[in-house]
């Protein structure tokens, strides 16, 4: 069985390999594939050593739905095997070319294409409801208020949530296929008796299906580049297809939970109410980064203190028994050009990270120095900085890529943490969370590594702020999704 290729090939030839076959030939096949190795350690290692990965799927299928006609030839499983052969085979421009950051640039991308496909799901699922609705904020928001989920959705954001589950529990039941008629199974009683069926049917029709001629639609916006594959996927707005055959299709039944995901939901929303609903998510994302930081056992959590009239600290400085952590919250998320690894793309981290260097090197010398305001925190402990984003920056600790956004000096050791790191870090049970972080950001060794890049067979203990997330919903409590040791991702 051919599964791999003999040399690299360009973008051009990668699409036309998938191009040979019709859509509706094509895209059930890869929907019963994706079914199948939906969990992550099903595509991982192993003979087909990661070609069935949901990232090659979930191309494959845009370039099917957007680029190929009936015109073609049937396909069978050693095509879509083929497919996903040439999809690895695909060279990068920059790994080709003489640009001095071409190799970070690649390293960039990659990390964009398959970091955010192995986050933990019920963290994912949880993190809106636990920001949106269980975290309060001093300020007065804009647009997140009483009925802003009906607004946006047509039904409350649990019910959101548990379509987006439902849809992705039933897909990968039934090998890639979703039809409203299964939701009679009585697996499904928990979620079904508390959202009404002609909600789900809204829902998903306005929300999760396109048919073929949306898909076709996207064409120009779609057209093989060599850094195509890295923009955005249709899939992602559009997780179910309709138009081939009599079936509604999930090629990637990933695609479903991305869409109900705080990343899904986040840019729903930035794109009904722009910088209004982007203000709001960063105000309650400082709160719920503070919920998250109280429950570290046995440490003091302090929010920005005042200095100089109205100049600001950190915007949480824990104190611990072995370190002081300062914390600056940014609810930045990444731009096309940043996952493109476009000639921008440094800028743009720059404009989305520098600030958070800045103030943490403020904060420093100003407990340094002894000054009033500081005067309550421990001097003598040595002291840390962790930059807390909204949403994963695969890299953003490495050091040629830290060199280039200009997060390379700072007057103590500082790192960047997403929040589904957080999230793992304030539960740990065998080590405290500023030990931890002491130890793994001053070992020369482990410079550059993730925050949660050494924690492989850790336990963890619950997280007390996702479970009352998951607890709140109005679908009832169906085996939750497994919440995957961080190293693993």
């Amino acid at each position: 069985m051919a599964n791999s290729y003999a040399q690299q090939i360009d973008d051009q030839e990668y699409v036309a390999r998938v191009r040979r076959h019709k859509p509706s030939a094509l895209v059930p096949l890869l929907a019963s594939v994706a079914a199948q190795y939906w969990r992550q350690n099903s595509w991982l290692g192993g003979p087909l050593n990661g070609l069935f990965a949901p990232w090659a799927l979930a191309d494959i299928a845009r370039v099917s739905l957007v680029m190929g006609n009936e015109d073609r030839n049937d396909a069978t499983m050693q095509d879509v095997l083929e497919c996903a052969a040439a999809y690895a085979a695909v060279r990068d421009p920059d790994l080709q070319g003489t640009l001095a950051d071409g190799r970070d640039k690649f390293i960039l991308r990659l990390g964009f294409e398959q970091s955010l496909w192995q986050q933990s799901t019920r963290h994912e699922l949880g993190r809106m409801v636990a920001i949106l609705e269980q975290t309060t904020t001093s300020e007065t928001l804009k647009v997140i208020q009483p009925g802003w989920d009906q607004t946006l959705f047509g039904c409350t954001l649990s019910q959101f949530v548990g379509i987006g589950f439902i849809a992705h529990t039933l897909a990968t039941k039934y090998s890639g296929r979703f039809s409203t008629e299964w939701l009679d199974d009585p697996a499904l009683a928990d979620i079904t008796s508390q959202i009404p069926l002609t909600v789900m049917d809204d829902v998903l029709a306005y929300h999760f299906v396109g048919d073929i001629d949306h898909f076709r639609s996207k064409r120009d916006e779609n057209q093989s580049s060599a850094l195509r594959r890295f923009s955005l996927n249709p899939l992602l707005s559009q997780p179910i297809v309709s138009g081939i055959g009599n079936e509604l299709l999930v090629p990637v039944p990933a695609m479903a939970l991305r869409k109900v995901s705080s990343s899904g939901i986040w840019h729903m929303g930035f794109d009904r109410w722009l910088n209004d609903f982007a203000e709001d998510v960063g105000e309650l994302f400082e709160q719920y980064v503070g919920r998250q930081l109280g429950t570290i056992p046995e440490a003091q959590v302090l929010p920005e203190i005042v200095y100089n009239d109205n100049d600001r600290s950190v915007d949480w400085i824990v104190v611990g028994k072995e370190a002081v952590i300062l914390v600056e919250v940014k609810a930045a998320r990444s731009t096309e050009d940043i996952r493109l690894g476009s000639p921008t793309a440094w800028q743009g981290l720059a404009d989305k990270l520098a600030y958070a260097f800045d103030q943490i090197a403020k904060t420093d010398e100003l407990i340094a120095k002894s000054d009033p305001k500081f005067s309550h925190i421990p001097p003598q402990l040595p002291r840390l900085g962790l930059i807390v984003t909204m949403e994963l920056f695969p890299f953003a600790n490495g050091p040629p890529i830290r060199a280039r956004y200009g997060g390379g000096a700072t007057t103590i050791p500082t790192g960047v943490c997403s929040s589904n790191e957080l999230e793992w870090l304030v539960s740990l049970k065998d080590r405290t969370f500023d030990a931890h972080l002491l130890q793994l950001m001053t070992d020369p060794a482990k410079a550059g590594w993730g925050v949660t890049a050494d924690l492989i067979g850790v336990e963890f203990g619950p997280n007390p702020v996702l479970d009352q997330a998951w607890a709140s919903f109005t679908w009832g409590r169906p085996p939750q999704p497994p919440a995957d040791n961080p190293g693993a991702e």
